[in-house]
């Protein structure tokens, strides 16, 4: 399934630049290459992008560190590799660019590219564009089940905070259920750790009515409102699921002083 998602990706990806009259297209964000060809990789100082022509095999250029990596393919790619400093005059890495597009006339590049990039490219027209971000905008099938199982995982760690939290906790506690998250995705073999980040916490009040605020490592719950949080990105695909809740007493607790550690729970 991942491999005809991702050649039926390529494929849209190529019919427009035919219709936008592109005779390469170059993608230099991380996650936009990830969409392609499902490589993970964090390019950091070294540029690593992926230049698209329409009808033919794409061609990755990577540092030459990185070449043993990205052979791991799933769909399909040429690869070209270009050394790191200090390199000599042709093999670095926008020498190895200006090669492989000297050849076309009009040549797009997404518009998020990184400024050095850009400004370093010899094409006879560059032009900056947006077909990444539009294609992306449209989820696939694949995609949807893909954000249906991270939303699903999100659920249930709403559910396991609101089966675990208590009256008196710290702040602290939460947090520990991510690497629960996180422990279950490797044993289900769901887990990239490159593309996957997950984050269970639980502000209490009143710092829950602040936005993007932090508590005190010290502080605790009370009544409330206390908001629970779940932020997941697993393989790629995210899903967030935040809720607001009070502890509550009874009137026959009230009455006799009976208060319990861990009060009902509403959501």
């Amino acid at each position: 399934m991942l491999k005809q998602e991702l050649t039926n990706r390529m494929k849209q990806l190529q019919e427009r630049l035919i219709t936008n009259e592109y005779d390469a297209y170059i993608i230099t964000a991380e996650e936009d290459i990830w969409y392609y060809t499902n490589i993970t990789y964090k390019p950091e100082e070294r540029p690593f992008l992926i230049i698209i022509v329409p009808d033919q095999t794409p061609t990755l250029l990577v540092p030459k560190l990185e070449e043993s990596h990205v052979h791991k393919s799933i769909i399909d790619y040429d690869i070209v590799s270009y050394w790191e400093f200090p390199s000599s005059d042709g093999s670095n890495w926008y020498d190895k660019l200006n090669q492989l597009i000297q050849g076309y006339s009009r040549v797009g590049i997404e518009s998020n590219v990184r400024t050095d990039v850009y400004h370093l490219m010899q094409a006879k027209e560059l032009v900056l564009a947006q077909l990444v971000e539009a294609q992306r905008k449209v989820k696939s099938v694949y995609e949807l089940e893909k954000i249906r199982m991270s939303a699903k995982v999100c659920d249930e760690a709403m559910e396991d905070i609101f089966n675990t939290i208590y009256r008196g906790a710290s702040v602290l506690e939460p947090f520990t259920l991510s690497k629960k998250v996180q422990t279950n995705l490797i044993k289900t073999k769901q887990f990239d750790p490159i593309t996957t980040s997950v984050l269970t916490a639980v502000w209490n009040a009143p710092t829950s009515a602040m936005p993007h605020s932090i508590p005190e490592l010290g502080d605790r719950f009370g009544d409330g409102p206390n908001v629970a949080m779940a932020y997941f990105r697993i393989n790629g695909y995210s899903a967030e699921c935040e809720r607001t809740f009070f502890f509550f007493w009874t009137t026959y607790q009230r009455r006799c002083g009976n208060v319990p550690t861990y009060a009902k729970r509403t959501k």
